[in-house]
């Protein structure tokens, strides 16, 4: 929000169209574009030093509203979730984490297995553009990412998480957000947060005692993290 120059007062709506979805076919879309359509003729009369006036130097106001879905999407609950499981794994395995700590750039391994082990959403609805096998064209699909992470005939252990497993890679290509360009500023947003985190918190640790419980069946991730600074 505040990179983007967006007013601070309107950050719950923006909040709540993050939550809608903010990609092609989110709900929030249409009306992100309303919202950004006197702020962008603003900037354009009078250009300041945020992200949203250089975007209206150089794009129109569909590919504004465009970029800032994409950049406010990035940002939305299911990067927040990955970004919960995430460091929930790490701190389950304080070894791998002290790696890190030392080694950064081997964060993006630790994340794409954060991912594939507990992806944000276990399952998504997809719908059958063709007949598959028994499924006829227009079916609605529940797909198992949760399982296609864990399939033992595609992973080593699939159970275990490994920061540093070889080949970590999802085995669905839209696991965790729904966009290449949001599933990069996620990526990048978990890198550099955790490299700001741990210099913030050198001593961060688990709080003894206590155990990750996930939020329900489809949502994996924690709702609250007990931690220790020191």
């Amino acid at each position: 929000m505040a990179a983007l120059g967006l007013p601070y007062e309107e950050t719950a709506r923006v909040h709540c169209w993050c939550r809608t979805g903010l990609g092609p076919s989110g709900g929030g879309r249409s009306e992100l574009g309303v919202f950004l359509r006197p702020l962008t003729a603003r900037r354009r009369a009078h250009p300041g030093g945020d992200l949203l006036s250089v975007l209206c130097a150089e794009r129109t106001d569909e590919a504004v509203t465009g970029l800032v879905g994409t950049l406010l999407g990035a940002a939305g609950e299911t990067t927040a979730r990955a970004l919960a499981s995430f460091l929930a794994n790490l701190l389950d395995h304080p070894r791998q984490l002290a790696v890190l700590r030392d080694r950064p750039d081997r964060t993006a391994g630790a994340w794409a297995e954060s991912l594939r082990r507990d992806p944000p959403l276990h399952i998504v609805k997809r719908r059958a553009v063709e007949p598959v096998g028994a499924i006829p064209a227009g079916a609605t699909v529940a797909c198992l990412l949760g399982a296609a992470g864990r399939d033992p005939e595609r992973f080593t252990d699939p159970d275990r998480y490994d920061a540093f497993r070889p080949d970590p890679r999802p085995a669905c290509p839209r696991h965790g957000p729904s966009c290449p360009a949001e599933a990069l500023l996620a990526r990048l947003a978990a890198e550099h947060g955790l490299r700001a985190l741990l210099a913030a918190l050198p001593g961060l640790r688990r709080a003894e005692g206590t155990q990750t419980a996930p939020e329900d069946l489809v949502r994996r991730s924690p709702k609250i993290l007990r931690v220790r600074t020191r």
